[in-house]
């Protein structure tokens, strides 16, 4: 499995007092990919049942673009590529701003609604 798309963080713990044995404890927790872009837009991946699924979280003030919290990103509407892995966003990101775009079309899903919208960046 590609590291970047580890869907859980193992994490072992030992604590240790003076004169007692030491303590070990595995935690497991979900792996997230938290992203804000620098006009405020803030977006979580989380991986839900096995599938990565990409939600805003806030937006600007002037909810520039017609996006709104809660709306999932479903995929980047110029090539048709879902967002089902941790780092789609980030990647498509990179891809525009190295393009010098401001924005790009997604489809969003916004209560069982499909529709086109545009991230600003």
């Amino acid at each position: 499995m590609d590291p970047e798309e580890k869907q859980q963080i193992f994490l072992r713990l030992g604590v240790k007092t003076r004169g007692a044995r030491s303590t070990e404890e595995v935690l497991i927790l979900p792996a997230t990919q938290n992203t804000l872009l620098s006009n405020r837009m803030q977006f979580v991946t989380i991986c839900v049942e096995g599938v990565w699924k990409t939600f805003l979280v806030t937006t600007p003030e002037d909810r520039t673009g017609g996006v709104e919290p809660g709306d999932q990103i479903l995929s980047y509407f110029s090539t048709g590529e879902m967002f089902d892995t941790r780092m789609k966003l980030t990647r498509v990101l990179r891809l525009e701003k190295d393009k010098g775009g401001a924005f790009f079309d997604v489809v969003i899903n916004r209560d069982g609604r499909q529709l086109m919208r545009k991230i600003h960046f």
